[in-house]
């Protein structure tokens, strides 16, 4: 009866102290959740922060890490047990209880974020043992918690593991003619190898492979062809039998379900904070204000996954009486879910695809599950120096269970399931404590964030900033770039190019060529000018516009950042990368010209010079426009450019070609290489025998419009005093000079 006590004696403290503080800091925060929605859609989307480094990761990328691992089988497991357990009349309680878990995920990001540190080997530690040990007074609630947060991690990381014993692979292979299926050692083997080989990758490579998955769960839900009809159905019937939940005999029912329900899908989460500690942003509360979207998104994922979860447990409401039953519930859905996915589809190819994606999701899970557990691990066991007992413990002990086929004895999965219930509930119940103890910590930070400049909200500019960051700039470019180069018959190119030209107010006097001479669209955005239309500044020490655009902002490179917009910065060594090359410009100058569709689309030497060198850096082709340029943090290090080191007499000049939306593309007349390719990858190149270019020379090209951004050497120039933003200017105009 002990296992059986595991369960009902959670029961009470867990849902009393949830619903207390979840409503408490509900209200303390005014409502968290209707008022930063949109807020933290927007800092997710990576607008509003650089991009990763060294170590660290974007918002988004950190969101996914911590969220992607709890919905299989943590959230979709909890929903059928609740189902199953209490019927699909719950739903609309599980919605509620994740509205409450908003401010509770707001205020352990944020402390997670605020005391994270880096050790001796230059690497972030981050998570709440590390707050308790700062803030807080009471030293040995940290040590109960890691104890904690360490078992439950570990029984995580088994359930994982055990779902691949619960169901008969042999009977589901024979039955349905599947040979793909793997014995369960064999898979973990190769989740193990997995593991290894991204977790030596870093934080970074983590990142990547939760935002790959990411895209696979949307494939997923489009692949099931959801019913919308059915699943509002299901809510609509849920709403109105809600009171019955609470009546005397379906009460007890509803507390087990709600407290299952919450442990395995994580309310509150025990990883998402974790890896919030590892972004790279300027505010404690900014990565906070995120959090809040785990909840609104798990309501939308039990919201579209509920006529699927109704389908497999079609059965009558379990009685009181069976709760000493869990083991056996939990056995019954696992078998049906795994029976349900082999009789969706005869194909032999769809049933692959299934199986490898229900792996898939089990190793996500199993790996951030893996890393947190080792995160904390090691901060408790710093102090008796033994840093790396949690994966070499852990893994063994799976072994261990694995291949001595201790998965297969009946009382240990029989006791399993209760031990885990336990164990989630009091790691959750601490984690509930510790958001109330950080409370006002929490609350001065998001008062601290939402007064400044960033911390505002514009709505229309927003929207348009999401959007853009949403949508595949690379592929839309792509395609755009493949119809730029389509040969219409001549009288229809020559209508399009007067039609462009008229719209964008393009001066044709000054082009070489005849209109009736351009083949296809892409022809005249690379159009050449007439000799002798722009005059060369020849003055000795004159800088001269390497091209036809606006000077949309000038100024210092302050500490290694330069101004993008109003309270927006980039930072210098994400633009240029290499380390070699950025000690030149640490305390240089800086000039940003952006070509608009109208401008002569050319680039050309600002001074006389040798190239030294270049390197070509894949990324985003973001529209470089005034709402991006004023709201996309990063904007031109995020974007795909090619950065070219040029060596004068007076000093060096970094001339930064950026990519952006609609063909992309950027050449170099010293150079073969080319942007916005298919395959993509880094290149750096270093000239032995540097080569030449006069003021003035052709040194480049865009393939529609973009920007320039000059960067002098330290303490080498000074801008003219006829310069100023907001100029258009001439290519060979002059600007500035050397000292």
């Amino acid at each position: 009866m002990l296992s059986l006590k595991l369960i009902t004696s959670i029961v009470y403290p867990y849902s009393i102290f949830f619903i207390i503080t979840g409503i408490f800091l509900l209200f303390y925060y005014k409502f968290l959740i209707l008022k930063y929605p949109f807020l933290g859609l927007k800092i997710i989307s990576g607008t509003m922060d650089w991009k990763g480094s060294k170590g660290k990761i974007t918002p988004g990328r950190a969101f996914l890490s911590g969220v992607i691992g709890s919905f299989f089988p943590g959230t979709f497991f909890g929903l059928l047990f609740t189902f199953y357990f209490s019927g699909s009349k719950i739903l609309l309680l599980l919605m509620i209880l994740h509205l409450l878990q908003t401010s509770i995920e707001f205020i352990l990001s944020t402390v997670s974020f605020k005391f994270r540190i880096r050790n001796k080997n230059g690497n972030i530690e981050t998570g709440l043992f590390l707050g308790i040990e700062k803030y807080s007074r009471i030293r040995w609630l940290g040590i109960i918690f890691a104890l904690s947060y360490i078992i439950s991690t570990i029984l995580v990381g088994l359930w994982n593991i055990s779902l691949l014993y619960t169901v008969n692979f042999s009977n589901i292979m024979n039955h349905y003619k599947t040979p793909f299926i793997l014995e369960p050692p064999s898979l973990m083997i190769f989740f193990f190898v997995f593991l290894i080989l991204i977790l030596n990758g870093g934080i970074r490579r983590i990142g990547q492979f939760f935002k790959t998955i990411s895209y696979i769960l949307v494939f997923i839900f489009l692949f099931f062809n959801i019913s919308i009809k059915e699943n509002v159905m299901i809510l609509i019937e849920s709403f109105q039998q809600f009171s019955t939940l609470f009546d005397n005999h379906n009460i007890y029912n509803t507390l087990i379900s709600v407290i299952v329900y919450a442990t395995l899908a994580e309310i509150p989460s025990y990883r998402l904070h974790i890896f919030s500690g590892f972004v790279r942003t300027d505010h404690s509360a900014k990565q906070g204000i995120s959090t809040i979207m785990f909840p609104i998104i798990q309501i939308f994922f039990i919201f579209l996954v509920s006529g699927i979860a109704l389908q497999i447990t079609k059965i009558e409401s379990i009685s009181f009486n069976q709760i000493n039953q869990i083991q056996e519930i939990f056995y019954f859905i696992h078998t049906k879910f795994f029976l349900y996915l082999f009789n969706i589809n005869d194909g032999f190819l769809s049933k692959f695809i299934l199986y490898f994606l229900l792996l898939l999701f089990l190793f996500s899970s199993f790996l951030s599950n893996f890393f947190c557990g080792n995160m904390i691990t090691r901060q408790f066991m710093t102090r008796f120096q033994l840093p790396n007992i949690y994966p070499v413990t852990v893994i063994l002990l799976y072994f261990y269970l694995i291949f001595f086929e201790i998965l297969h004895k009946h009382q240990f999965i029989y006791d399993f399931y209760k031990i885990l219930i336990f164990s989630l509930g009091i790691t959750n119940i601490l984690i509930l404590l510790l958001a109330l103890i950080y409370h006002n910590l929490g609350k001065f930070e998001l008062k601290k964030y939402i007064s400044s400049y960033e911390g505002g909200v514009d709505f229309s500019r927003d929207i348009y900033l999401i959007i853009f960051t949403i949508l595949p700039s690379n592929l839309i470019s792509k395609l755009f770039g493949i119809f730029s180069k389509i040969n219409f018959p001549q009288p229809i190119m020559s209508w399009i190019i007067l039609g462009f030209s008229k719209f964008y107010n393009v001066n044709l006097n000054e082009i070489k060529n005849h209109i009736n001479e351009f083949k296809n669209l892409n022809s005249f955005f690379i159009r050449e000018l007439k000799e002798g239309v722009r005059k060369i500044d020849k003055r000795k020490k004159i800088v001269v516009s390497p091209v036809d655009g606006t000077l949309i902002r000038l100024g210092s490179v302050n500490k290694g950042f330069l101004l993008q917009a109003k309270g927006i910065y980039y930072s210098l060594k994400d633009l240029i990368i290499d380390n070699d090359f950025v000690k030149y410009y640490e305390r240089g100058k800086f000039a940003v010209f952006y070509l608009s569709p109208k401008d002569y689309h050319r680039i050309h030497a600002p001074f006389d010079c040798y190239v030294e060198g270049y390197i070509y850096v894949p990324g985003h082709l973001y529209p470089v426009n005034e709402p991006l340029v004023k709201g996309l943090y990063g904007l031109f290090s995020k974007n795909e450019r090619i950065s070219t080191f040029l060596n004068s007499k007076y000093g060096r000049i970094a001339m930064i070609k950026i990519g952006a939306t609609n063909v992309g593309k950027i050449k170099v007349s010293y150079d073969s290489i080319e942007t916005n390719q298919w395959i993509r990858r880094n290149k750096a190149v270093k000239y032995k025998h540097k080569i030449f270019y006069k003021k003035g020379m052709e040194i480049g090209r865009f393939e529609m419009g973009s920007t320039v951004i000059l960067i002098f050497e330290n303490d080498t120039i000074r801008f003219l005093d006829s310069c100023i933003e907001g100029q258009h200017y001439k290519f060979g105009t002059g600007f500035a000079e050397f000292i």
